[in-house]
């Protein structure tokens, strides 16, 4: 056989293989002057939407029927005449809708005489998979303005499925506040081309009827130079304004990737874009080399290129550097500081003579998980991330892995046309892979949502504070209204991530219970208020009815209860149109504890008895619809029960449809020995003790302290002593522009008057403090008189609190000589110095307790450093604290 006729042989194989896979026509070019169909393979009929019998024997301008005749022949010789090239082109289905395909024709060696005429997805439709990940709402139109694809974030916020939109007008369907057109002409106004994108606000519905304002950017869709349609990016105006110029940027960048700009351009323009948004770092973009061993700079148009050829081809290792660590171990890597960080022992002469203080490494990922590099900032000073910049790099890192997968993809694609079975077979493998990849992903996102919930707490607790502030200004009815609506919605946001991480610590087995005396009548005082608040908002009747004889002290966790028993008297309430909400106690007395048990009924709407065993089972609604009459995160049950569990009780219900329900909750109490109650006149033995002073809330206060009344009065006396001045100090430093030290002041008001329950002077410090951190325009004047305000009326309930027991200061003074449980300290350091070594934010409540029991040791003023660096996130101050303590108290640790 000559090399001829095995090349021959060869092709025709790869032809006859062709016949299986891919989109292809058979044309007979002899039939006349334009080729007739012969044949073609069951991919082209799908794509089409035609029986076989309908098209053979049909020319091939039949598929451009909808052209004029001059058009037709003018394509049909673009085609002919661009023989192995690909020529975007629009055919006509049977159902005469309009699909836009890359063809190309090319010689048959089975026949020398016949042509086959290929069909493939345009880059619009490859596009399509990568939007899907996109976390704004993304939709394509075509030139009719109908829509073509949508994302998965789109379908959400619109509430309405892919099947219910693709095919049809976006007009009608958004029902925007526009006449006739005009929403499909702010879309296309960009229809020739003269400018890329355009950036405006307006108002889309979704399919309950309810509309949400949104800031959209369109797109043109151009292929060869043509118009072919319109990308669409959307998202909440209110999600985040501060990112305002991001979502055009970023919609510029995918629109370079839509229009095929080459790699290179894209990945350096994503390094401009997140430059721009922090503008003290410089960032870079590494690849991992085809054996996954070593990374290769993709992308660092600021970093200079001594710098950049020096890090080329550096391994990927435990302990290399940010980058080679960060893909080795596929997780965020921070480096706050370069020349002492061990990571960069091998580096930190070359990052010296560059500038280079400090890096932050993010692995970059494909749709399954896959490490595919990392993307990197190198800020111009010692430095970790905030929250936004941190969310940023990942962001930019997301986006990344969209860009380098998709022109992976398109490699592919061109290079394995003639082996589509094997690309078959590598996809099964990758999907496999992406649902182990998606079962760990669950792992990683429950502690992601624990750790983001704790950074969420400080911007809200600002919002609390100036909502707070603004309530106390002049307003009309309408923005007293508005803001109380704030208020209360924030409050309920704060529940929320407090629920979060409670769930996040029970399922972890992390949360334990602070068991310390109450008194029964303050508890059941609580219900009551709460029942009747909740009820009257409704008009609802309630009732509340208490065994006789049960014990005045038991001993628990106050806090826990009140949650658990919060939570079903707002699911009562929620599904109660009308009628009433009773609540009965009940005790059953053992030897030396009882059974408390609460039973909350309702004459609400019930639940079908087939419903009851999913009721507690987490991230689960009975009617998880867009249009259920109640709103729900379906954890606050879930969280009860297990809360109840930890407390050796119990959840159970009894509930018929459309009947009412009875839920009844028990928690096991110990009942306190007699030598255990005050017998002399303490201050625990003080009746006329209130719970609550205006902008002091005791019964939290001496919560925090686990119960010890004494030791919460001996607080309050030292924050008279500590912190009298500390209002009047933040505004003279304001009025000085000494604002670093008013931010300073300002933060340890906020830890200290947080400790003793002071909520009105917390708020306001927070908000202070937060205004002094992100520099927000505000009037400090009207913030800090405010403030002053609220810590003279503290003081004032201070004085008030405390003036009466200044007689028997002889009881209340601390025990110098208290004789401390060092077997409670050890444990104690032991716990808080392995949170410390996990960079944990829960290391704050076993600090509390530690604060507690040494308050009156030689280690105290180095217990108060170690509180002030854990309310910074600060750990490792926070952990050369701990260690101090270990050396003060002569203890080792584990």
């Amino acid at each position: 056989m000559t090399q001829h006729e095995k090349v021959k042989n060869n092709t025709e194989k790869h032809q006859q293989s062709n016949l299986t896979s891919g989109c292809f026509l058979l044309l007979d070019p002899s039939a006349g002057e334009i080729p007739v169909i012969i044949d073609l393979n069951a991919c082209a009929l799908e794509k089409l939407g035609y029986a076989r019998d309908e098209l053979i024997g049909q020319p091939i301008s039949f598929l451009y029927r909808h052209l004029a005749d001059q058009q037709q022949a003018e394509l049909l010789h673009q085609i002919i005449a661009n023989q192995g090239n690909s020529l975007s082109a629009e055919h006509r289905c049977k159902d005469n809708s309009i699909i836009n395909v890359d063809v190309y024709i090319q010689h048959s060696f089975i026949a020398e005489e016949r042509l086959i005429y290929h069909l493939e997805h345009q880059p619009t439709e490859r596009l399509q998979q990568t939007l899907s990940d996109n976390h704004e709402g993304v939709f394509g139109l075509d030139l009719q303005g109908n829509c073509i694809f949508i994302n998965p974030a789109a379908e959400k916020m619109l509430q309405r499925s892919a099947e219910e939109l693709i095919g049809h007008p976006m007009h009608h369907i958004l029902h925007a506040k526009l006449a006739n057109n005009d929403l499909e002409r702010a879309f296309f106004s960009h229809r020739d081309s003269s400018h890329k994108y355009q950036r405006q606000e307006m108002h889309f519905y979704r399919k309950d009827g309810s509309h949400f304002a949104v800031s959209y950017v369109s797109s043109p869709a151009i292929v060869q130079t043509q118009v072919t349609g319109v990308v669409v990016s959307f998202r909440e105006t209110r999600e985040q304004k501060e990112m305002g110029n991001l979502l055009i940027d970023q919609s510029h960048i995918l629109e370079m990737l839509a229009i095929g700009k080459p790699l290179p351009d894209i990945l350096d323009a994503l390094n401009l874009m997140l430059e721009a948004q922090i503008p003290f770092a410089k960032s870079s973009i590494l690849l991992l080399n085809s054996d996954k061993q070593k990374l290769l700079i993709a992308s660092a148009p600021s970093l200079s290129t001594a710098y950049t050829s020096t890090l080329e081809n550096t391994g990927i290792g435990p302990d290399i550097g940010s980058c080679g660590t960060a893909a080795y171990w596929n997780q965020t890597v921070i480096i706050k500081c370069i020349e002492t960080d061990p990571l960069w022992v091998d580096f930190k002469t070359l990052a010296r003579e560059h500038g280079l203080k400090a890096c932050w490494s993010v692995p970059i990922h494909s749709a399954t998980g896959t490490v595919l590099g990392t993307f990197a900032l190198y800020p111009d000073h010692i430095s970790q991330p905030e929250k936004y910049e941190l969310m940023l790099l990942e962001r930019a890192a997301h986006l990344c892995g969209i860009i380098i997968e998709d022109y992976q993809l398109t490699s592919e694609l061109h290079s394995y046309r003639q082996h589509l079975e094997a690309l078959v077979h590598q996809r099964t493998l990758e999907l496999i892979a992406a649902k182990e990849a998606a079962e760990a992903a669950s792992v990683a996102k429950s502690r992601f949502i624990a750790n983001m919930s704790h950074e969420l707490k400080t911007p809200l607790n600002a919002i609390l504070g100036f909502t707070e502030i603004t309530l106390e200004t002049e307003l009309n009815e309408d923005q007293n209204t508005f803001l109380q609506h704030v208020s209360v919605a924030s409050r309920s946001l704060l529940s929320l991530i407090n629920n979060i991480l409670d769930f996040d610590a029970l399922t972890a087995q992390k949360l334990t219970l602070n068991s310390a005396p109450f008194e029964t009548n303050q508890l059941f005082s609580w219900i009551q208020e709460e029942l009747a608040r909740q009820s009257q908002e409704k008009d609802l009747q309630h009732s509340f009815h208490q065994q006789e004889q049960i014990p005045a002290i038991l001993n628990g966790d106050f806090e826990r209860i009140k949650q658990v028993m919060g939570q079903l008297i707002d699911n009562a309430v929620k599904f109660t149109e009308s009628g009433n909400v009773a609540i009965t106690v009940l005790q059953k007395i053992a030897t030396n504890h009882l059974q408390l048990i609460f039973a909350v009924q309702d004459t609400g709407m019930g639940i079908a008895v087939e419903d009851i065993p999913q009721l507690f089972n987490p991230f689960t609604q009975l009617d998880a619809s867009s249009t259920r009459r109640q709103n729900g995160t379906g954890i606050g049950l879930s969280l009860c029960e297990k809360l109840a569990k930890l407390m050796h009780g119990s959840i159970t219900i009894e509930s018929l449809d459309d009947q009412g329900s009875t839920f009844v909750f028990s928690t096991r109490l110990d009942i306190p020995q007699a030598q255990t109650l005050p017998s002399k006149p303490t201050i625990t033995a003080v009746k006329a003790v209130p719970d609550r002073l205006p902008g002091l809330n005791i019964l939290e206060g001496i919560h925090r302290l686990g119960g010890d009344r004494d030791l919460y009065y001996q607080i309050l006396q030292m924050f008279l002593e500590d912190e009298r001045s500390a209002a009047l100090e933040i505004a003279q430093a304001i009025g000085q522009n000494n604002l670093k030290k008013a931010q300073d002041i300002a933060h340890k008001l906020r830890g200290s008057s947080g400790n003793i329950g002071a909520d009105k002077v917390y708020n306001k410090a927070c908000t202070i403090e937060y205004a002094l951190k992100h520099h927000e325009q505000v009037n400090l004047p009207l913030l800090t008189q405010k403030l002053i305000e609220a810590q003279q009326q503290l003081t004032d309930s201070i004085n008030s609190l405390l003036r009466p027991l200044q007689k028997k200061a002889e009881v209340v003074a601390p025990n110098k000589d208290k004789q401390l449980n060092l077997s409670l300290v050890l444990s104690l350091l032991d716990e808080i110095r392995l949170l410390l070594l996990k960079s944990s934010p829960a290391v704050d409540k076993p600090v509390q307790k530690l604060m507690a029991e040494l308050a009156t040791s030689k280690a105290k003023e180095t217990t108060t450093q170690l509180l002030k660096h854990t309310e910074r996130y600060d750990f490792d101050l926070a952990l050369e604290s701990t260690e101090s303590i270990y050396a003060l108290l002569d203890l080792k640790h584990e």
